[in-house]
């Protein structure tokens, strides 16, 4: 029985990695898609450490309330 609560445990942390990396890339392609959008609407030159302090900054609190982590 030790085995499978183990293995259940192990599934579980896999799927939480899975869904935190995930999550991450959903952030990282929205930060790249405002880079491209302030570029192209306020001609306005980002590096992408720039678009991401300035997503973070603007978006990061309401994307963690519309995708919070464990809500899988």
């Amino acid at each position: 029985m030790e085995k499978a609560s183990v293995g259940t445990r192990s599934a579980s942390v896999v799927a939480e990695q899975e869904a935190f990396r995930a999550r991450m890339e959903d952030q990282c392609r929205r930060i790249r898609d405002y880079r491209r959008s302030v570029i192209a609407m306020e001609r306005r030159w980002l590096t992408l450490n720039e678009a991401a302090e300035e997503w973070i900054k603007q978006y990061a609190g309401e994307y963690a309330e519309r995708h919070p982590l464990g809500a899988g």
